[in-house]
């Protein structure tokens, strides 16, 4: 079956919206997920800044802004270039980003062994902001999940409390997601279309 034929996009019947804040990401499996979520609270406690949400964890693959309204079904129809079999993966290293003095961000790399990530991430970029009305974005794909934000600038010592999980698993579904953000908390991300793939690739464990 095809990735057009697998596409599912959900026009709102309210009134009508003139723009949206979209982003396309690989959906991560559920107890993944979860994993990540305590990672992330614990190193949370520890550095003062704010946890993701289990629910709000994902690899995003382009983070579009705000887009007209009439290019979504544009963006969601572009998906299809990340149709294909699952990329198998597995949990990285757990980086504090810009740096360890000053971070504004935690994150999980993943680790791309065989290559089928990578294959398919700048592709599917590239054609979603396109399709958004967008320039190609230079820099190079970087696979990762944010498992903390921080407010100010702040150190964050990531050597300890983390065992990375070892077990290979696939990132096997592309969503659109438009995100709803919130004065009192996370953001809600709202999935409009999804491409999943085919069979499980090499190595693979559990699918999302």
């Amino acid at each position: 079956m095809s990735c057009v034929r697998n596409l599912r996009y959900r026009q709102d019947m309210g009134a009508p919206r003139h723009r949206d804040r979209l982003f396309v990401a690989f959906d991560l499996p559920g107890a993944l997920r979860d994993e990540l979520a305590r990672a992330g609270r614990d190193l949370a406690a520890r550095c003062g800044g704010r946890a993701v949400p289990a629910q709000n964890l994902h690899a995003t693959v382009a983070f579009l802004g705000d887009v007209p309204a009439a290019r979504v079904p544009d963006v969601a129809e572009a998906l299809a270039a990340g149709d294909g079999p699952p990329a198998p993966v597995c949990v990285g290293a757990l980086r504090a980003r810009p740096s360890a003095s000053r971070a504004r961000l935690v994150t999980v790399d993943l680790d791309d062994p065989y290559g089928a990530l990578a294959a398919r991430w700048a592709p599917l970029a590239q054609a979603v902001r396109a399709a958004a009305g967008l320039d190609a974005d230079p820099r190079p794909p970087w696979p990762h999940v944010t498992v903390v934000r921080l407010r100010r600038p702040a150190r964050v010592d990531v050597r300890t409390g983390w065992y990375a999980p070892e077990q290979m698993f696939d990132l096997s579904r592309v969503t659109l997601y438009r995100s709803h953000l919130s004065h009192e908390g996370a953001p809600r991300y709202e999935p409009l279309a999804a491409v999943p793939a085919g069979a499980p690739g090499p190595g693979s464990g559990a699918a999302p």
